[in-house]
C-alpha cells in the first residue's frame, strides 16, 4: 500500500515538480538569481570628486560615499543614431596634450557585426586623434607631418559580456591598451603631442559626420590628462564597474552614467543626449571582475 500511494504522489506531483525545475533552470540561465542583483547599487552622484581651493594650490579629493557598489543604472545605446556629445569644454580648441587615458566599461549586445566607438574625440587631419572602438581597441592618431597610426586588437570574443576597457597614451611609454586590467597591445613609439579639434563622444565617433554606432551599454566613463600605470588600471578593473577614479587630480571628466549624464570630476562637463536611454534590469548581464 505505502509503495502504492508514493506512486500515486510521483503521477500526481511529478509533473509540477518538473515543470518548476525546468523554470527554476531557466531563470538561473537568465542570471535572476545572480549575486548582483542583490548586492546594493549606489545612487546618482553619491561619491564624486571635490575640487578644493584655487590656482595651484588646487587640490582634487573623492567625497561621498565612495565605495564601489554596482551602479542603479547604466546607459543604453541602441546602435542607429544614438550617442552621448562632450561638451567643448572636454578638450577646449587647441589645447594640447601629452598623456592622456580613457577608461570605460562596455557591454556589446552582439546585435550589430561591426561593433562601435565607445568613447574618444579628435579628427586630425580626418583621422581620430584618439578613440577606443569595440570591434578594435584602438589609438588613430597624427603624428608630425601628418601621418597617421593605428594599432588594432581584436574584442570580438567579448561581445556579450561586459568588458573593461584602458587606451593610455604617454609621452614616455607611447601607447598602450588594456583589456580587464591586462595589456594586450602596446607600442612604445611617442605619440603626440594630441590636438583635438572636436570633443568627441561616447557610443560612436566622428569621421566628418556621426558613425559607428554602438549597440549595447556603456558605464563609469574617466577621462584623465596623464598616462595610467599598468598598476593603476588594474586597480581600476579590480573595483569593478562601480569603481571610483584611482588619479582625482588628473581627472578631466568621469560619467559613471547611473541614470544621468553628469560629469563629477568637478569640471562640469556634463554630456548632451542625442538618442540615448538607461537601463535598470543590466545586473543579469555582470558577474564582476575575475
Amino acid at each position: 500500500m505505502k509503495s502504492q500511494s508514493a506512486m500515486e504522489y510521483l503521477m500526481t506531483y511529478g509533473w509540477a515538480i518538473l515543470v518548476i525545475a525546468v523554470v527554476l533552470g531557466v531563470l538561473f540561465q537568465l542570471g535572476v538569481f545572480s549575486s548582483a542583483n542583490f548586492a546594493p547599487k549606489a545612487k546618482a552622484g553619491q561619491c564624486q570628486i571635490q575640487v578644493v581651493g584655487s590656482g595651484q594650490s588646487t587640490t582634487h579629493q573623492l567625497a561621498g560615499l565612495c565605495s564601489p557598489e554596482l551602479p542603479q543604472f547604466v546607459a543604453q545605446l541602441g546602435g542607429s543614431g544614438a550617442y552621448l556629445q562632450m561638451p567643448t569644454s572636454t578638450f577646449p580648441a587647441n589645447e594640447v596634450l601629452n598623456n592622456l587615458t580613457y577608461t570605460a566599461w562596455a557591454y556589446d549586445s552582439g546585435i550589430t557585426g561591426f561593433g562601435g566607438g565607445i568613447v574618444g574625440a579628435g579628427t586630425c587631419n580626418g583621422l581620430d586623434c584618439a578613440d577606443i572602438e569595440y570591434n578594435d581597441i584602438a589609438i588613430r592618431f597624427e603624428q608630425q607631418g601628418g601621418s597617421g597610426g593605428y594599432t588594432p586588437f581584436a574584442l570580438g570574443s567579448y561581445k556579450g559580456t561586459w568588458v573593461f576597457l584602458t587606451l593610455s597614451i604617454g609621452s614616455a611609454t607611447g601607447e598602450a591598451d588594456y583589456v580587464d586590467g591586462k595589456l594586450v597591445a602596446q607600442n612604445g613609439a611617442y605619440i603626440g603631442p594630441l590636438t583635438f579639434t572636436y570633443p568627441g563622444c561616447c557610443g560612436a565617433y566622428k569621421l566628418g559626420t556621426w558613425d559607428n554606432w554602438f549597440n549595447g551599454y556603456i558605464s563609469n566613463v574617466q577621462i584623465y590628462n596623464a598616462s595610467l600605470t599598468q598598476a593603476e588600471v588594474t586597480a581600476l578593473y579590480q573595483e569593478g564597474i562601480g569603481g571610483t577614479p584611482v588619479r582625482p587630480q588628473n581627472i578631466v571628466a568621469w560619467w559613471p552614467l547611473n541614470g544621468n549624464l553628469n560629469d563629477y570630476s568637478g569640471n562640469n562637463n556634463n554630456l548632451q543626449n542625442n538618442g540615448a536611454g538607461f537601463d535598470g534590469a543590466w545586473t543579469n548581464t555582470y558577474s564582476g571582475p575575475e
